[in-house]
């Protein structure tokens, strides 16, 4: 029965649903359902003693399900596609220097704590979407499992703390957020832009892209200096 595909995702969907419902109850950014569902997975696991790869033989699944989702994130994007004709250079300039701003002040404090290789090379992609940045490190030996964690904690921590500093820093244009969220938390951002409005959400998707690209393209260069 553990064993077997449909725990996995059985144990997935109802922690999920489960979070939507807390969040719904409380209203609290703190109590995103992605974050409330991984910590009673992580408590179900450990109560009883349930291995990570039983899990993962169906939690592998969903996991593959974030690859087509994270196509899918297009749609939204072609229906505004002449707001990106209009702010291409404000998106496209901002979405890159925000991925290089991820990978050198993470290349910094990994090497200021003294990370082990591996390690800095697992986190490295962290504000880039699971589909491209899982390859990504197991080309150049990272580690799978703390890349999948560092995506998930970056994206949470941007969706928690967006709310207070766009208010903080008095940013209310749609494309703006969108393209902060999508640089930044990649796909999680991408469904906080989606409750913002559908412009927010196109340009969030779109900048996961951007992201990806710029990271794909520098991350070589970056793993120099590891």
């Amino acid at each position: 029965m553990l064993n077997s595909p449909v725990f996995g995702i059985f144990l997935c969907v109802i922690c999920f649903y489960f979070g939507t419902l807390v969040n719904k109850r409380f209203k609290s950014s703190l109590l995103n359902p992605l974050l409330v569902a991984i910590i009673i997975i992580i408590i179900i696991l450990k109560v009883f003693n349930i291995s990570y790869d039983d899990f993962m033989v169906g939690g592998a699944f969903i996991q593959f399900m974030i690859m087509p989702t994270t196509v899918a994130l297009a749609v939204p994007f072609y229906r505004n596609f002449d707001v990106f004709l209009k702010y291409k250079w404000p998106i496209l300039i901002g979405s890159a220097v925000g991925s290089i701003t991820a990978l050198t002040s993470i290349l910094i404090m990994g090497k200021y704590f003294g990370l082990d290789r591996n390690v800095l090379i697992s986190i490295l992609p962290k504000s880039i979407t699971t589909a491209i940045a899982l390859p990504l490190t197991e080309e150049f030996g990272g580690i799978p499992s703390i890349t999948s964690f560092a995506i998930s904690i970056t994206g949470l921590l941007g969706v928690i703390v967006c709310d207070f500093l766009l208010k903080r820093l008095k940013i209310n244009i749609d494309i703006a957020k969108g393209a902060a969220l999508g640089t930044a938390s990649h796909a999680i951002g991408t469904s906080k832009a989606l409750t913002i409005s559908e412009i927010a959400g196109a340009i969030s998707g779109l900048c996961i892209v951007i992201a990806g690209f710029i990271t794909v393209l520098l991350f070589p260069i970056f793993i120099r200096f590891v």
